[in-house]
C-alpha cells in the first residue's frame, strides 16, 4: 500500500506565546517525526504577546491527532487546530516581476490578470510588478500564464486561513498566562 498516496493536506493553526524559541520547539516536533513543512506564516494578533502559526503539511489521517497532540504538550502553546482544506477559506500572496511591456501589451496583461484578482501595482522602464492574492491554483495558474511576458522574479507567501466554522467558544481570546490550553482535534 502506498501511504504517499493516502496522505492529507491539512492545516494546523495553532496560537503561543510570544517568547524565544517557539518556532524551533515546533519544527523540532517536525523533524523529530520525519513530517515536511509545505508552508509556514507566523503572525502576531490582536492580543499581546500572542503569536498564530498557520502550518500546511501533509500527512496520513491517523497521524494528525499524534502530532497536534505533541504539540500541545509544549510549554508556550495555547491553543492548537487542525483543519481539511474544505473546512477553511485559503488565500496566499504573490508577486510576480515582468520584463517591461509597451502600452499595448500593458492593456492586454491587465486584461489577462483581472479575473485572477490580480493586479499591477508598479509599471516602469525597468519591469512591471503584479501583486495576486488567491488560492495556490489561482497562482500558479497566472505564473504560466506571465511565462510568455518573461518573468524576471516571482514570489508568494505561505498559506493564511480563516475557519468556515464558528468557533468562539473555543477561541483563544482574551488570554491570560493562567488560561488553561485546549485542543481541538477534528474527527476524520
Amino acid at each position: 500500500m502506498n501511504t504517499e498516496a493516502n496522505k492529507q493536506t491539512y492545516t494546523i493553526i495553532l496560537f503561543t506565546e510570544d517568547t524565544f524559541g517557539m518556532l524551533n520547539k515546533i519544527t523540532n516536533v517536525l523533524t523529530r517525526r520525519r513530517i515536511n513543512l509545505e508552508s509556514i506564516t507566523l503572525s502576531n494578533t490582536s492580543e499581546k504577546d500572542v503569536i498564530r502559526m498557520t502550518l500546511v503539511i501533509n500527512l496520513l489521517p491517523g497521524a494528525i491527532n499524534k502530532l497536534v497532540g505533541q504539540i500541545n504538550k509544549l510549554i508556550g502553546v495555547i491553543k492548537v487546530f487542525s483543519y481539511l482544506n474544505e473546512e477553511i477559506v485559503i488565500r496566499e500572496i504573490a508577486l510576480y516581476k515582468i520584463k517591461p511591456l509597451s502600452s499595448e501589451k500593458l492593456k492586454e496583461v491587465q486584461k489577462l490578470i483581472e479575473p485572477l484578482n490580480a493586479d499591477i501595482i508598479v509599471s516602469n522602464e525597468e519591469f512591471v510588478l503584479i501583486e495576486q492574492t488567491g488560492t495556490e491554483d489561482n497562482i500558479f495558474e497566472l505564473y504560466q500564464q506571465l511565462q510568455s511576458y518573461n518573468v524576471l522574479d516571482f514570489a508568494k507567501s505561505g498559506r493564511v486561513a480563516a475557519v468556515l466554522h464558528n468557533q468562539e467558544q473555543q477561541h483563544v481570546y482574551p488570554y491570560n498566562s493562567d488560561q488553561k490550553k485546549t485542543v481541538t482535534i477534528n474527527n476524520f
